[in-house]
C-alpha cells in the first residue's frame, strides 16, 4: 500500500471535515424545511377553517340561508362520497376474503368474483358489511367454471380418467361435457367451446 504524505493526509482530513459539515448543514436544512412545511400546513388548515367560519357567519348575517344550506349540503355530500368509497373498498375486500375461504384451489379469486351468472346466490349487505352464501356461490362456480380452479388429482384407484376427444357412442353434447371435464385452464376451455361451436366467454 503506497504511503500517504502528511500534506495528502491533511488534505483528506480537510475534505472529510468539509463533507461532514455539509452533511450536517443539509440535515439541518432538511429539518428546518420539514418543520416549516408542517407549520405552513397547520397555518393553512387553521386559516381555511377560519375563512369557512367567517363565510358562514357572513351568510348568516346577510340572511342568505339558502346559500348557507347549499354549502352545508355540498360538505355533507363530499363526506358521504368519501365514506361510501371507503366502505365499498372494505366490503370488496371482505367479499374477496370470504370467497377465498371456500376457493383455496382457485387460480385467481378475482376471476371467480367476475362470474355473474351465480351472483344471485350471494346475499350481500354493504351497509352492515355482511356476506352470506359464499360456499354455495363457489361450489356452483366450480361446477360451471371448473377451469378457474386447479385440476383435482385423480384417485389412484380410479382406472377410468375422463376421456378427451370424441367417443362414437356418445352424442355431441355428451362429448362436449366430457371434454369440458378435462379442462383445467381457460385456454383449454375456449378451445373445447370453439371445437363444438359454443360461444366463448363467461
Amino acid at each position: 500500500m503506497p504511503e500517504i504524505s502528511e500534506e495528502e493526509l491533511a488534505a483528506l482530513k480537510s475534505k472529510a471535515s468539509s463533507a461532514e459539515e455539509k452533511a450536517k448543514a443539509l440535515e439541518s436544512t432538511n429539518k428546518r424545511l420539514l418543520d416549516e412545511s408542517t407549520d405552513f400546513k397547520s397555518k393553512y388548515q387553521d386559516s381555511k377553517a377560519a375563512l369557512d367560519e367567517a363565510e358562514k357567519a357572513r351568510l348568516e348575517k346577510d340572511g342568505n340561508l339558502s346559500e348557507l344550506l347549499n354549502k352545508a349540503n355540498d360538505e355533507i355530500k363530499v363526506l358521504q362520497d368519501d365514506n361510501a368509497a371507503k366502505t365499498s373498498k372494505v366490503f370488496r375486500e371482505k367479499l374477496k376474503s370470504e370467497v377465498s375461504k371456500h376457493a383455496k384451489d382457485a387460480h385467481d379469486v378475482d376471476m371467480i368474483l367476475k362470474v355473474a351468472e351465480h351472483r344471485d346466490l350471494l346475499k350481500l349487505d354493504e351497509t352492515n358489511l355482511t356476506v352470506e352464501g359464499t360456499k354455495e356461490f363457489v361450489d356452483k362456480c366450480r361446477e360451471t367454471h371448473n377451469f378457474l380452479f386447479s385440476k383435482k388429482t385423480l384417485d389412484p384407484g380410479d382406472n377410468n380418467p375422463p376421456k378427451k376427444g370424441a367417443d362414437e357412442n356418445l352424442t355431441d353434447d355428451q362429448n362436449y361435457l366430457a371434454d369440458l371435464k378435462g379442462c383445467s385452464t381457460k385456454i383449454e376451455l375456449d378451445a373445447v367451446k370453439k371445437k363444438y361451436g359454443k360461444p366463448i366467454g363467461y
